[in-house]
């Protein structure tokens, strides 16, 4: 029986610290979303303005410079995408560990008879 109620209040945990990711997940992605946006702006600007200074650049002369260029956004938007899979990946992990202790409680109580 103690089994039982150790399951279960593990099971109220875990279930309290999901409540506490997912608007967590949903900033992170947010953040993510737009730190993509932003370098992709900045991306094309940047190409765009290399273009218009330098006409006699070739194509990959003008990426290199817009890579070149937007270095720190492209940096901030893999921090942000990162932070975001770490969320993501513990959610689900919790989950899982949710279905499992759900599986284990419905076990102990049927043996139980409760």
């Amino acid at each position: 029986m103690n089994e039982f109620f150790d399951t279960n209040r593990d099971l109220t945990s875990i279930e309290a610290v999901l409540q506490q990711l997912v608007p967590m997940l949903g900033d992170a992605r947010e953040a993510f979303m737009n730190s993509e946006a932003e370098y992709d702006r900045a991306y094309s600007y940047k190409l765009l303005m290399t273009k218009a200074q330098n006409p006699k650049y070739t194509q990959a002369q003008l990426e290199a410079e817009a890579i070149v260029g937007t270095h720190d956004k492209k940096l901030d938007c893999i921090k942000k995408e990162s932070a975001y899979r770490r969320i993501d990946d513990k959610i689900r992990l919790l989950r899982d560990r949710i279905e499992v202790l759900k599986e284990k409680s419905y076990n102990l109580r049927t043996e139980a008879k409760i």
